[in-house]
């Protein structure tokens, strides 16, 4: 420890007689004594108090004296006058990045974190006027995009934090509208590969004529038609047969009876229900059909047939025994058809 010590005549020649140095005349310093042992740079050449802090007056290698507190030269934090920042070229810190788990820590004590009216009209006071050279702000979009990018729970939750932020505070946009050229910019900012959402275009040929065209890439492995009518004719055939949802082993080709081709015995059909007699149709359309209520072409009697429009016919041909038995009941209800009667019947006919 070093006791009663002060600053001899040369360090108060360097310091100079200012009293905002923080010498003052019988101040003590009672701490570690630092003098003559050099730090980075610097080297301790007196120290002295100032208030309750001990400063060192410290020689910097580069011929510049300055004071400094004592335990920032001997802790490594104070390295230098500040020569070495002057040093340092400007790239320093290119290709460097922080730690993950050093992010993490900058992340957490920023959530939630929003600087105050008062401070954030400070600072836009201060930038008033002051503007980005073209190099520094491609620079940031690309920084700024790449992120997101590579990030997209980064995203979510930056736009939760907003969406609360917005909820609790006035929009600064409230009231206020873009500029023509603004407007322009944030356009042009948006179009093609500057898009966030941008999705490549890939050149394929059309799988109906051959003819080469432009899909997306996210629509690689499926096959591409270069007009409506071979978007139509593709359609068309990944449905047809068995690749059809709605088929039926060719059922369609099983043959009707006869009476079926009879316009008249179809008429009286539609003359006896005389519109659509699904109660849960919602008349999409006014076209009507014949349905075969149990799904047999050669059953014909008036009992199994009912009218449907195109739309409930078209339902009709999903859940089949659950729609039976439902227009079964509807023709019970109706015109009091006994199924159970009417299949006995028609069993013994056919016998």
């Amino acid at each position: 420890m070093v006791k009663g010590s002060h600053h001899t005549k040369e360090s108060k020649a360097k310091i100079g007689k200012n009293p905002k140095c923080g010498f003052q005349k019988g101040n003590t310093v009672n701490s570690i004594n630092y003098v003559g042992k050099k730090f980075g740079k610097l080297t301790i050449t007196d120290q002295y108090r100032s208030g309750s802090k001990t400063m060192a007056l410290c020689l910097c290698d580069c011929g510049q004296y300055k004071s400094i507190i004592a335990h920032r030269v001997s802790g490594g934090y104070t390295k230098s006058c500040g020569c070495l920042r002057a040093e340092r070229p400007t790239n320093y810190w290119t290709g460097k990045n922080h730690s993950k788990e050093t992010r993490a820590k900058m992340s957490n004590s920023q959530k939630g974190h929003f600087v105050s009216k008062e401070t954030a009209a400070k600072i836009s006071a201060a930038n008033t006027g002051r503007t980005h050279s073209e190099e520094a702000k491609l620079n940031m979009s690309m920084a700024q995009k790449e992120r997101f990018e590579n990030n997209p729970e980064l995203r979510i939750e930056r736009s939760k934090i907003l969406k609360a932020w917005h909820k609790n505070n006035d929009n600064p946009m409230k009231g206020k509208t873009h500029t023509e050229e603004a407007r322009a910019k944030i356009s042009a900012s948006m179009i093609g590969e500057n898009n966030i959402n941008y999705v490549p275009r890939i050149e394929k040929p059309c799988a109906i004529c051959g003819k080469p065209v432009e899909i997306l890439s996210t629509h690689a492995a499926e096959d591409a038609a270069c007009s409506d009518t071979c978007r139509n004719t593709l359609t068309y055939t990944k449905f047809l047969g068995e690749n059809n949802p709605n088929w039926r082993g060719g059922s369609c080709e099983d043959p009707y009876c006869d009476i079926w081709f009879d316009k008249e015995y179809k008429s009286d059909i539609k003359d006896r229900d005389g519109k659509c007699m699904n109660p849960k149709c919602k008349h999409i359309t006014d076209v009507l059909h014949i349905h075969h209520i149990d799904y047999d072409k050669m059953n014909c009697h008036p009992w199994n047939l009912i009218t449907l429009c195109n739309s409930c016919h078209s339902l009709a041909n999903f859940n089949r025994e659950n729609h039976t038995l439902y227009y079964q009941d509807l023709m019970t209800e109706f015109y009091n058809y006994e199924y159970e009667q009417q299949l006995s019947l028609l069993e013994a006919v056919n016998q």
